[in-house]
């Protein structure tokens, strides 16, 4: 029996699509590591400058997946609001030619697999053509489980946000620290970046 999954916009009840997104998440998040990293790493190779982040980045091997987790969740989410459920439509043998044997709901998980997998490759190369992203991302990495690194994350997160949109998700909604964050003063400017992250 399949898991149901929290909605986190109205509709976001496509649980075939969620569950490839689930089952996916541990072989695609790695990727929001290694890509920002060889496009900043070569950066650092053509200015022949290394930077703190240089050489603190090229020396993971491993990172724990909760770091990256809510900007994989947030681009997940982003695709399901964005790309409303298929199950009504018909489902042609050659949009997915190699499924000859399977039903239509593996047929249709298949097909979710594909694109999802497809967008998100191409979603994170995207993402890496900002350099503040890949800056917090690495830092995120780079100081997992720190003070340093948790500052990242939040800042990655209010870049998914911007990215991605607030309104529409309801994830951000109901998110305790978020509504710690912003309850208490609406004109309060957000507080200067941390200059590591510009190095």
């Amino acid at each position: 029996m399949k898991h149901r999954h929290h909605g986190r916009f109205p509709g976001d009840n496509n649980e075939a699509l969620k569950c490839v997104q689930h089952d996916t998440c541990w072989t695609l998040l790695p990727y929001l590591a290694t890509y920002p990293r060889s496009i900043y790493l070569q950066a650092i190779y053509y200015t022949g400058v290394d930077t703190e982040l240089s050489k603190k980045i090229r020396g993971i091997e491993k990172f724990d997946h909760r770091v990256l987790r809510s900007a994989h969740d947030k681009i997940a989410a982003y695709y399901r609001y964005r790309h409303p459920d298929k199950l009504g439509q018909l489902v042609f043998s050659f949009v997915a030619p190699d499924c000859d044997n399977l039903s239509l709901e593996e047929i249709l998980e298949e097909i979710y697999k594909r694109e999802w997998c497809s967008y998100w490759y191409e979603e994170v190369r995207s993402l890496s053509e900002e350099p503040v992203i890949v800056r917090a991302i690495l830092t995120a990495v780079a100081y997992q489980n720190t003070d340093d690194g948790y500052e990242a994350e939040d800042l990655l997160m209010e870049l998914m946000h911007d990215r991605y949109g607030k309104s529409w998700d309801r994830g951000v909604l109901l998110s305790r620290e978020y509504k710690r964050k912003n309850s208490y003063d609406t004109m309060e400017l957000p507080p200067e970046p941390d200059k590591r992250l510009f190095r």
